[in-house]
């Protein structure tokens, strides 16, 4: 039987040329004799590169490459970059070879929509940073753009800061092994579409919705793995699979605005629940419990990140019932991380120019879906 999540419940120098000077002494007249520029010390020039897609537009699960040649030819570092709002994000690595050929695989289950790539060669020993030029990318995705809603309905969406990290820790008593690595999988999704970055804080004891459910110092978001009724964020009897939310408020930004914003995240995974899931991302077994634990840990942590249901829609993932079908996020899905994350701009500003602080008396309102 597929796993039903109710409705509602808890929340880029040219080396100057080489003279050798001859002097002549025995008159004190100094004769300098300009010399021919050696082959060490003749100017390198410039480094470009040139690349091409192997198609402009792909199905998700589909192949695409980007393939191209760096001049002068040369073995350097190569990254494929997707512009992200104003921010770049890599989502491919490789190398070129002795001839300055590449080809770099794109994901297209980590992504989807219309994208633009190009691709850079870092800085590398003593050569400058070089960028090409950018080409779109379409990746097709299911369902439609329009099924997608907020965790916390308004006219302006709770988020949190894109240009802040959001600092997570886990819980993972009652999880099976091998869960940490599907965690990271979920949020690197959740980056490659939105452009909210995460970093692992560490294993905590905590679990949110108890009396030991207060965070660690410098933690943003926590996931544990429980039992219905451990928590009051999931209560016993509810069916659930898991609980996704976040604290919304409104937190003053650089021009004293009041702008609503998300903290103190969690995601709740019923670890039973989660033992009886095919791991990974794709389409799990098509019999038993429906879905995959990428799936579900996808579903709960776009609940975290401000995400609600896409309730007619089951080419999304956050439709409200797991599917028998590749955890891929699906058009509506991807415009709602976009509204999200980078695309709509800082809340704070650069972490080295933040002033930001919470207004005194501001409400914080739990909000949490399964």
């Amino acid at each position: 039987m597929p796993v039903v999540l109710p409705a509602h419940g808890p929340r880029g120098h040219r080396p100057r040329r080489s003279a050798v000077r001859a002097v002549a002494s025995a008159l004190t007249v100094a004769l300098v004799a300009a010399l021919p520029v050696t082959a060490a010390g003749a100017a390198r020039p410039p480094a470009s590169v040139a690349d091409e897609p192997s198609s402009l537009s792909v199905r998700t699960a589909g192949d695409l490459r980007v393939s191209g040649k760096v001049r002068p030819a040369t073995a350097r570092p190569v990254r494929v970059e997707r512009r992200v709002g104003d921010s770049w994000v890599t989502v491919a690595t490789t190398r070129s070879n002795a001839d300055g050929r590449f080809s770099a695989e794109v994901p297209t289950t980590l992504f989807v929509g219309r994208s633009r790539l190009r691709t850079l060669l870092p800085a590398a020993g003593g050569a400058p940073e070089t960028v090409g030029d950018a080409t779109t990318v379409t990746i097709r995705a299911k369902g439609k753009a329009s099924s997608r809603s907020l965790l916390i309905p308004g006219k302006e969406a709770h988020r949190w800061d894109p240009c802040r990290t959001i600092d997570y820790r886990v819980n993972l008593r009652q999880a099976p092994p091998g869960t940490l690595g599907e965690v990271r999988g979920a949020l690197r999704r959740v980056t490659m579409q939105s452009g909210l970055r995460f970093r692992y804080a560490g294993a905590t004891g905590v679990v949110p919705g108890t009396r030991n459910g207060t965070y660690p110092p410098g933690t943003d978001l926590v996931l544990a793995w429980v039992r219905p009724g451990q928590s009051s964020h999931f209560p016993r009897g509810s069916g659930a699979a898991g609980f996704g939310g976040a604290y919304g408020s409104l937190t003053l930004d650089v021009n004293d605005r009041a702008v609503p914003t998300l903290s103190d995240g969690f995601v709740l995974i019923e670890s039973g629940v989660y033992e009886k899931l095919d791991p990974g991302f794709g389409a799990g077994k098509p019999y038993g419990y429906s879905g995959t634990r990428g799936q579900l840990l996808m579903h709960e942590i776009g609940h975290a990140v401000g995400m609600g249901h896409a309730d007619r829609d089951r080419g999304q993932v956050m439709y409200p019932v797991m599917q028998d079908a590749p955890a891929v996020w699906g058009r509506g899905d991807a415009a709602n991380l976009e509204r999200l994350g980078l695309s709509a701009g800082c809340i704070a500003g650069p972490a080295d120019a933040r002033t930001t602080a919470r207004r005194p008396g501001t409400p914080r309102v739990l909000a949490y879906l399964p």
